[in-house]
């Protein structure tokens, strides 16, 4: 794939994790003013928002890394911190199906407390994530189709 389109592939990707984002503030915000199948609804979503994101991680490993490292000369560097940071969020991912799984069986007050705050600080995390991503790795100037080659200077 062209970088271009590793470029626009990414950038779409992260429209459609935003848009699941939206959906899920919006379940939160039932379940947070008592709405009875919020409970349900939160978890379904958070959980598809996981499966989904452990998707596009995999992606960006397979596409974007290899991308970023041919770019420059700082590309390694780009790709090395991108799939560590990927490690981590494949952790966040599973702490977060593990917390959602915890809290299924409950169905107090405090669980949905509990469950509005994991997953929101979890959503802001991943929006926090997203934006670095296409301020620091999705620039059009760095992902370029057009090779760039510094002649070496004549004696």
């Amino acid at each position: 794939m062209r970088p271009s389109e590793v470029l626009t592939l990414i950038k779409f990707e992260h429209a459609e994790l935003r848009e699941r984002l939206a959906l899920l503030e919006a379940h939160l915000i039932a379940l947070s003013g008592g709405d009875p199948a919020g409970l349900a609804l939160v978890l379904e979503h958070a959980r598809g928002l996981s499966a989904r994101l452990g998707e596009h991680v995999d992606l960006e490993d397979a596409l974007l890394a290899p991308t970023l490292r041919s770019a420059d000369a700082w590309g390694d560097q780009r790709a090395s911190a991108l799939i560590a940071h990927h490690a981590d969020q494949r952790r966040d991912i599973a702490a977060l199906l593990a917390a959602l799984t915890d809290l299924t069986p409950r169905h107090d007050a405090w669980t949905a407390v509990e469950l509005v705050c994991t997953v929101r600080d979890f959503a802001a995390e991943l929006e926090r994530d997203m934006r670095h991503e296409e301020s620091e790795l999705l620039d059009p100037d760095l992902l370029r189709d057009d090779v760039i080659s510094i002649a070496p200077e004549a004696g």
